[in-house]
């Protein structure tokens, strides 16, 4: 954690250590106040409902969509609040000096399936999709490849004499 503040570290990487902090202490408030929302949410304030139920009139599918919603919104923002981990894991190594380390590239591989996987989620949950996300996936998945790529030019030119 030292070397992250030291003198010595690239600005750059100060600097988004300090905002992944940033982003990751709301993310994390946020998935909580979303929790709590939700469970809030879960036991009706509204007295019609009772009326509505016991006259034999079928509750919509969209009041049960409501009432969730808060859960599906606190898996994303937990999904997000692991990539700001995982990219804070990236920044950490490019302090050292070294970012082609096979951490890094399990930190992407991690990162872009975690990404599709909460697109899908969303997909599911909202009934929506965009492609920035999935274009984002494969700017990921391209990512760690440069990074092996990178890693084994690496290798080979430690075995360079």
């Amino acid at each position: 954690m030292n070397e992250l503040f030291s003198y010595t570290a690239p600005v750059i990487a100060r600097v988004l250590n300090v905002a992944l902090i940033i982003v990751m202490g709301l993310l994390a408030l946020f998935a909580v106040f979303l929790v709590a929302f939700g469970i809030f949410m879960l036991f009706d304030p509204d007295p019609s409902m009772a009326t509505r139920v016991s006259e034999g009139l079928k509750r919509s599918g969209y009041n049960t969509v409501e009432k969730v919603a808060p859960f599906f919104a606190a898996v994303l923002a937990l999904a997000y609040f692991y990539i700001a981990s995982v990219v804070r894991g990236i920044v950490k190594t490019l302090t050292n000096g070294n970012p082609f380390v096979e951490g890094n590239i399990s930190r992407l591989r991690k990162t872009w399936i975690i990404v599709a996987l909460a697109e899908i989620f969303r997909i599911f949950a909202i009934n929506d999709t965009t492609l920035s996300s999935w274009f984002l996936v494969f700017v990921i998945a391209t990512m760690a490849e440069v990074f092996r790529i990178g890693l084994e030019l690496k290798r080979d030119q430690e075995l360079t004499v």
